[in-house]
Order: C-alpha cells, then sequence, then structure tokens
C-alpha cells in the first residue's frame, strides 16, 4: 500500500508491505515507512510559548506481525522508531523535544457476536503498550485504549456499501510527547483523534 497527502500545511508519504506465510498462512508480517511535514498551531490557553505556529517533521518506520487464530480471534504486535523534529518552538519545553521515539504495542481483537444471515457483527478489540523518548532524562510513559466495534452492510446482496461505528476509551502516561497525544476532530490517515487542530 502506498499513499500520499500534499495538502499545503500537511503532507505525508506513507507505505506499507505485508505478507502472510505461506506454510503457515494464520501469521502475517509487515513493515511500514512514514514520512510527514506538517504546520501546527497551539491554543494559547495550553501553553504560552511564543510563535502560534511551528514546524513539525517526522520520519519513521515499523515492523511487525499478526495471528489470525480460531473464532476469528486476532492477535498483531509491532515496534516502531521515528525520529522527529519541532522546528520554531523552545525545545526545553515539556511534551516538544527533538528526537527518536522508539513505541511498542500489542493489539487483540474478536468478533464476539454475529449474525452471518442479515451481515450483522458486533466485537471488541484492547491494545495498549509503551513508548520512549530520550530527552534530558529517559521518559518512559504507558497507553491503553480499548472499545466495541459494530459492522454491517445496507445491500446485503451486493456488499456495496458497508457501516461500521466504534466506541473507544482510553488512556496515555504523563511523559507522552505532543505527537502522541490525541487529535481533536478527524484526519484521514490518522487514529490519534483528541489531538489538536491542524492548520
Amino acid at each position: 500500500e502506498n499513499s500520499y497527502r500534499w495538502d499545503t500545511t500537511r503532507q505525508r508519504f506513507l507505505s506499507r508491505f505485508a505478507r502472510r506465510l505461506e506454510s503457515s498462512p494464520q501469521w502475517g508480517y509487515w513493515f511500514l515507512l512514514d514520512l510527514r511535514s506538517e504546520v501546527w498551531e497551539l491554543n494559547p490557553e495550553f501553553v504560552v510559548m511564543g510563535p502560534d505556529s511551528f514546524d513539525f517533521e517526522k520520519v519513521g518506520g515499523s515492523a511487525g506481525f499478526e495471528y489470525l487464530g480460531r473464532d476469528d480471534w486476532e492477535l498483531s504486535s509491532h515496534l516502531s522508531l521515528g525520529w522527529r523534529s519541532f522546528k520554531g518552538l523552545d525545545r526545553e519545553k515539556e511534551r516538544f523535544h527533538d528526537g527518536a521515539l522508539l513505541r511498542y504495542e500489542t493489539e487483540i481483537s474478536h468478533p464476539f457476536w454475529q449474525r452471518p444471515e442479515e451481515d450483522l457483527e458486533m466485537g471488541f478489540f484492547l491494545k495498549g503498550g509503551l513508548g520512549s523518548v530520550p530527552a534530558d532524562e529517559e521518559r518512559v510513559f504507558p497507553f491503553a485504549e480499548g472499545g466495541i466495534s459494530f459492522r454491517s452492510f445496507f445491500d446485503r446482496s451486493e456488499h456495496n456499501w458497508e457501516v461500521t461505528a466504534d466506541i473507544r476509551a482510553g488512556r496515555i502516561g504523563e511523559g507522552a510527547p505532543f505527537d502522541e497525544l490525541f487529535m481533536l476532530g478527524i484526519d484521514r490517515d490518522s487514529q490519534l483523534w483528541l489531538r489538536g487542530h491542524p492548520v
């Protein structure tokens, strides 16, 4: 998979390669490359840092595996490493340290209710892990998230119109950097949905 976004203030290139093992097709692995350059604005009520906007740049990659078990149980795990840069900010401020971010995440999911004759499915997912930011002193932050998902089709015969809905909640540790916080609003290529407003 390859995708890119080339807005004036938000550029991103994402490339992902995935493959199943021929000897054990329930196991799979994948590699991902993520390059981005974005302009962000901070709410003055959040922190007083001088300039209204700053440039955020990131070069990162990750590798992981997934396992599809019996009764549609799914387990996945991945390790990611990225180099981030905050340009135009006081870099001594908390959450805005240039440098590497190491992150490990594991997720498990399972559909606990299914009606195949009506194309209805409901399931749950749980995921969590640890992140580490080397700053003046090593900072390790935990994170966890869980939720319930619903999936159905408007047209059961053709399967052209699919409806999905999620209810989720999560928690992240105090030492998390800015780019790991949640985003306010929905960005089509991000899962961080409560972080701030992109320009």
